[in-house]
């Protein structure tokens, strides 16, 4: 999939290349990415998990509702963080969907454990059922450090 206009990651990533916060528009954002091509690493880094779709659906309705899925739809930014974990970056202005707890119930049931987050709240843990959330958050905060953004 590509990302068609949505640019939420260039809102909500940290790009430290840029000295970017999350939660600031990128300075080279303008409906898209004005420097595509000569981007920083960690843009190039970053897996938006709509993006990885390979386009192929079992039917129209599916496709219908994944399309309702992009991050710029349903308010939140889904990327894998570590091979057991996904994150949820929702929107500042918006809160978590139907939609988007669908996914979240979807990464679950394949084993993911989601760590939601929110620029200016704490982080909420939803752990698959055998692990505790300070395991989960213990393991995040680990890839942090290592510097996977």
């Amino acid at each position: 999939m590509e990302c068609g206009e949505c640019t939420v990651c260039c809102t909500l990533s940290v790009v430290p290349e840029l000295g970017k916060k999350a939660g600031e528009q990128c300075m080279h954002c303008d409906g898209g990415c004005n420097i595509y091509g000569n981007h920083p690493q960690s843009c190039k880094d970053f897996n938006c998990a709509w993006v990885q779709h390979d386009g192929k659906f079992s039917s129209k309705e599916v496709k219908e509702q994944y399309l309702k899925l992009r991050p710029d739809r349903c308010g939140t930014m889904f990327f894998k963080k570590s091979d057991t974990i996904f994150c949820g970056a929702v929107m500042t202005d918006q809160q978590v969907t139907d939609l988007a707890r669908q996914q979240i119930e979807s990464f679950k049931e394949q084993g993911y454990s989601v760590v939601m987050l929110k620029i200016g709240e704490k982080p909420y843990v939803l752990p698959v059922s055998e692990l505790s959330a300070t395991e989960v958050y213990s393991e995040y905060v680990e890839t942090l450090m290592n510097g996977d953004l």
